[in-house]
């Protein structure tokens, strides 16, 4: 007798996912035509389903604004307060990061911006945890935080002024000025 109640569960588990899977799939279809250009549906609606950074060879302003369009569109205009594929110049806080030498954070932090279909929290918690001693972190949420109060767009975040520089620097390790060139 159990064994039919957990078959049964199990099969309506998977009719419910599959449901769920092919009316998402349409929704991103849906997202897609209603934010991407023509030629783009395509590509943005598989960028949507499977969560990547959107690309889809679009021109930088179409990329901007169909980002938006599917971000605003998927969590609400509340979304864009959080965070937004703008705020890819707060990435910067993660370059020239001597303890991270391949530029998983800088990398993560782009990739992560650049897709419009993950959740807010998801975005943050992937920048967080783009290394275990991510240090740089709550410099980015200054960095957001100065993108959402500055009233100037021009005006560059004051990376040495708000942000410690020796969360940058390997430890052990002397710096005394630019590299020697042989």
């Amino acid at each position: 007798m159990t064994y039919r109640i957990s078959a049964l569960i199990l099969a309506i588990a998977v009719i419910t996912i599959s449901a769920a899977k092919s009316e998402f799939k349409a929704d991103s279809l849906a997202i897609a035509r209603s934010c991407c250009p023509h030629r783009a549906v395509s590509c943005c609606a598989e960028t949507i389903e499977k969560r990547l950074p959107l690309n889809c060879s679009l021109p930088l302003e179409n990329l901007v604004s169909a980002s938006n369009c599917i971000q605003t569109t998927m969590y609400g205009i509340n979304s864009m307060k959080g965070i937004q594929i703008e705020d890819i110049e707060c990435c910067q806080v993660f370059s020239d990061d001597f303890t991270d030498n391949s530029a998983d954070c800088l990398n993560t932090c782009k990739r992560t911006l650049r897709t419009p279909s993950l959740r807010l929290v998801d975005k943050l918690h992937s920048i967080r945890n783009c290394r275990p001693d991510n240090k740089n972190y709550q410099c980015f949420r200054q960095c957001l935080s100065f993108l959402r109060s500055r009233n100037n767009s021009t005006k560059k975040f004051p990376y040495l002024a708000v942000c410690n520089l020796a969360d940058r620097l390997s430890p052990n390790v002397l710096y005394i000025g630019p590299e020697v060139k042989d």
